[in-house]
């Protein structure tokens, strides 16, 4: 069993850790050396951008801010691409969000959680963090129960009230891996039902 906690949910988490979950911190704040590979700021390296054949970023949360364009005029960024630190474009500096690049088009926000970040997240999952997926996998079969934790807990990625959380597309990948795909890399070549 997978389930996503907000970090904040301190009395939740003190809950489940006493009844022996695994709980994992993958959010952009993690202090684990492991689990805060998971968080979209990671610099990876070398992961595609989707829409811009040749290009690469060093993190998917650089993708999604050099992607942004804004009410403001302001276009693609790609310098958030090659960025360590700082990578955020707010609303309050640039204005409200116009859309996202991608390819010749500017599509929306919820477009671009299903055409950009959504893979750019599972590259990541396939290409710098298979063995670490599967070495959850492995913890499911046999039975311990995993608790991410994340900023927020939103599984849904149309839902354009809440944040989307980044973990809800590793509980995914994992149920896949879990209900037959031989590991990470095969179940994250078909998109999971959870994100869709």
């Amino acid at each position: 069993m997978i389930s996503i906690v907000g970090v904040r949910e301190k009395k939740e988490i003190k809950r489940l850790t006493e009844e022996g979950c695994h709980v994992l911190d993958v959010s952009m704040r993690s202090k684990h050396p492991v689990w805060v590979k998971f968080s979209p700021a990671y610099p990876h390296g070398d992961i595609p951008v989707p829409g811009m054949p040749g290009h690469t970023s060093l993190s998917v949360e650089g993708i999604w801010q050099g992607l942004k364009t804004f009410t403001d005029g302001s276009g693609v960024d790609a310098s958030r691409f090659r960025a360590r630190a700082a990578i955020t474009r707010t609303q309050r500096k640039f204005g409200d969000i116009a859309g996202f690049k991608f390819g010749d088009a500017i599509i929306t926000e919820q477009a671009a959680r299903h055409q950009i970040f959504i893979p750019s997240y599972i590259w990541v999952l396939r290409n710098a963090l298979a063995t670490e997926v599967n070495q959850m996998a492995e913890q499911l079969h046999l039975g311990k129960r995993i608790v991410f934790l994340d900023h927020t807990s939103s599984e849904d990625a149309s839902d354009m009230s809440k944040r989307f959380s980044h973990a809800a597309i590793i509980k995914a990948v994992l149920e896949s891996v879990t209900n037959g795909a031989a590991n990470v890399t095969a179940a994250a070549t078909r998109p999971p039902d959870a994100v869709q």
